[in-house]
């Protein structure tokens, strides 16, 4: 199928719908679950570490999603992933001790890990390589899309019902996004914004108004991609990623807190569909949800160990600490993707056959 016969509107409700459903259930829960941890009673570092712990599912259930996609198909694993995920935002809103929170939200990443990965398969498989950046990041996109609106229904649940409210709109979010498959920022972010004193509606707000910058960025990211190489949005990505977190620390109230999310909103936009590229990229054809699964056991390596190190800095120093330790990693790590990148980028190796 030629590029120029392909439209991504034919995609549009099988892969980007229930993204942007479930994305909005997620959305509405991330910026609350540290806020709701320290609620429960968990010190800053144990609310620190249960943010991580939805990474830490993602991450442990990425090679078996693999397994399970090839085993049931994209479609059924995707029905099983929406009614786990909603099961386990039902409990994370009525449970009443941190531990359950955290087995809860580690039941909610497994499931994410299956969503993740039926949607990225099915993508790669029906795109041509051509489009596939401008593709694998609307899928990154309409995940921000959802999570844009999802704070602030979030936030909308919570000033009238509570923060616990912000959990049913996830389960919603899973169920919907079940019913139409038929057809670190996060830790720091909300950690910080409560030791300087911000509100759970004002986190949500932050959240929301960040993740709609994000909303606007997934498309031009893609194009650029495909256009000039993948290196000219994984470089600068990561680096407004990393100044953004050495730069959290200088805020003291909501508009700097919100200047902050919106500097890394910008680098998180223009890299939302990254690592799902560079994975779609080296994927070899006949074993492809299998090494989708593996890239994404590795990529979520990321997700699990930036909470976990926030944790472990805040139990011996302050949160402003691990802000800067994250930021020198972020930073640094742009020379590796620099030096990297380029050499497994498809269209250098089209422009070597030619």
């Amino acid at each position: 199928m030629a590029g120029r016969e392909f439209s991504l509107w034919q995609v549009a409700v099988p892969a980007f719908g229930p993204t942007v459903l479930n994305a909005v259930g997620q959305g509405a829960v991330l910026p609350v679950v540290a806020l709701s941890a320290l609620q429960l009673g968990a010190s800053v570092g144990f609310a620190a570490f249960l943010v991580g712990v939805l990474g830490i599912g993602q991450f442990a259930g990425s090679l078996p999603a693999g397994a399970l996609v090839v085993r049931i198909g994209e479609r059924r694993a995707l029905l099983v992933a929406a009614s786990v995920s909603a099961v386990a935002w039902l409990m994370a809103m009525v449970v009443r001790t941190p531990w359950l929170l955290g087995f809860a939200l580690l039941v909610a990443g497994l499931a994410g890990a299956v969503f993740s990965l039926a949607r990225q398969s099915y993508v790669t498989e029906v795109v041509p390589i051509e489009l596939r950046a401008r593709a694998l990041s609307t899928l990154g996109g309409v995940s921000r899309i959802g999570v844009f609106i999802g704070p602030f229904l979030g936030a909308a649940a919570g000033h009238f019902w509570g923060i616990a409210a912000a959990y049913g709109v996830g389960v919603a979010g899973s169920l919907s996004a079940g019913a139409i498959a038929r057809a670190a920022r996060t830790s720091l972010i909300p950690l910080w914004g409560e030791q300087v004193g911000l509100s759970a509606t004002d986190t949500s707000i932050v959240f929301g108004i960040t993740n709609g910058i994000e909303m606007l960025l997934f498309y031009p990211a893609g194009l650029v991609m495909d256009r000039f190489g993948r290196v000219w949005i994984a470089v600068p990505a990561t680096l407004l990623l990393g100044l953004g977190m050495l730069t959290l620390p200088l805020s003291s109230a909501l508009p700097g807190v919100l200047a902050v999310g919106v500097l890394m909103a910008v680098g998180n936009g223009l890299g939302s569909g990254i690592v799902k590229t560079l994975g779609a990229d080296a994927a070899p054809a006949q074993l492809r949800a299998q090494f989708l699964g593996g890239w994404t056991f590795c990529a979520e390596f990321g997700s699990v160990v930036g909470p976990i190190l926030i944790s472990a800095i805040t139990f011996v120093a302050p949160l402003a600490a691990a802000c800067l330790a994250l930021g020198v990693l972020t930073v640094a790590g742009t020379g590796w993707l620099a030096r990297w990148v380029p050499q497994y980028d498809p269209r250098r190796r089209i422009s070597n056959t030619v």
